[in-house]
């Protein structure tokens, strides 16, 4: 039978897992591995593993440096606090990565994510992905699809690899690299470089599609 559940674990090294349904499972304390139908899924403190498994799952990952696979569905995923990897998975997602340097990978899917704090690396993969640094010095890959990358404050290093992407360097020294096929490359921002603009392959007009401004 299919039940909604709700599991709690505490202290200690847990192993949850909701089964079928829509379920709320959250563990506290220790190093849990937490797996989810369409699911809730919260960790507390530890280096923790959270898989949601089929359905459109909200996975949070708080302290410690934890794995975050959301799988199947479109998923919404939060690193939390830490040094955190995080896979969307298949489908659309959406992906923050929060404090600490973090890894993340969209995978399938149009997906959307945000390093935000930290120096993360990011990698869209395949779909057509919208990723954004923010805060930190990050590098972003757009990989396969028509990808939006933004670099926001700090030294990014952005390369939108194949298919026609937009890439904006933000704040800073950057580095901006096109890639394959016809790719627009904005650099306007003040006190900032574009240090290196690689296209193979590609096309960008130098009044419109790159402009890099020096103060």
């Amino acid at each position: 039978m299919t039940h909604n559940d709700t599991v709690f674990g505490f202290g200690g090294n847990d192993t949850l897992n909701g089964g079928d349904g829509d379920d709320a499972v959250a563990g506290f304390g220790g190093i849990d591995s937490v797996n989810g139908g369409n699911d809730e899924l919260y960790r507390g403190d530890g280096a923790d593993t959270i898989h949601g498994e089929a359905g459109d799952d909200l996975l949070k990952g708080n302290a410690g440096n934890d794995t975050l696979y959301g799988n199947a569905g479109n998923d919404i995923l939060w690193g939390g606090d830490d040094d955190d990897v995080i896979s969307g998975g298949l489908d659309d997602d959406t992906i923050h990565g929060e404090a600490g340097n973090d890894t993340i990978s969209g995978d399938a899917g149009n997906d959307s994510v945000w390093g935000e704090e930290g120096d993360d690396t990011i990698v869209g993969d395949l779909g057509d992905d919208t990723l954004r640094g923010q805060a930190g010095n990050d590098i972003i890959y757009g990989g396969d699809g028509n990808d939006t990358l933004t670099g926001s404050a700090g030294q990014d290093s952005l390369y939108g690899n194949a298919d026609n992407d937009i890439i904006y360097g933000g704040d800073d020294d950057d580095v901006v690299s096109g890639g394959f096929g016809d790719d627009m490359l904005h650099g306007e921002f003040q006190g900032a470089l574009i240090r290196s603009t690689v296209l193979a392959n590609g096309s960008v007009s130098s009044t419109t599609a790159v402009r890099a401004r020096i103060s």
